[in-house]
């Protein structure tokens, strides 16, 4: 089984600003969808990672229109979603439903993968047992993997998850 990478978009592959507007038809205004991602693609090729989306916007808009957004070497390493943080219960009232370790340790769980890495900015639920914690590479959501210590963290977290 490959190992696998759960991935959030807003914060760690491009700013938390950034405007899925495209989706619905809208001209897109600001940095470029996964701008910051290139330093992640020698790190998923070294592992042969897949990849699966640990972000709301699959939520709001599918997991394919948001995979399309990718770059064709990312894309074709995505392979689904976790479930949803936040569930909208109106219009504009939503709820929060799970945490960002819930919808992680549900897909670990259901799909039985034993090689797994989360790369996120919000460590929400995550438990400070330590034998949990080393599959999280949290970073800055300012910065995300812009910065070239992230990848880095990544692929030392995939050496250290190894079952």
């Amino acid at each position: 089984m490959r190992p696998t990478l759960f991935l959030n978009l807003d914060g760690t592959c491009h700013p938390k600003s950034i405007q899925y507007a495209v989706l619905r038809g809208y001209p897109h205004v600001g940095p470029p969808h996964f701008c910051w991602a290139e330093p992640l693609r020698p790190v998923l090729e070294d592992w042969d990672a897949q990849v699966v989306l640990r972000s709301s916007s699959t939520m709001m808009f599918g997991l394919e229109p948001v995979a399309g957004l990718a770059p064709e070497w990312l894309h074709t390493r995505i392979v689904g979603a976790c479930g949803d943080v936040v569930r909208y219960i109106a219009l504009f009232e939503p709820r929060k439903v799970n945490t960002s370790y819930g919808v992680v340790r549900r897909y670990v769980q259901e799909h039985q993968l034993q090689h797994w890495v989360a790369l996120d900015d919000d460590t929400d639920g995550w438990p400070a047992d330590s034998e949990l914690r080393r599959h999280l590479v949290a970073c800055d959501g300012r910065t995300g993997l812009g910065n070239p210590l992230v990848a880095r963290r990544i692929n030392q977290a995939f050496s250290e998850c190894i079952p």
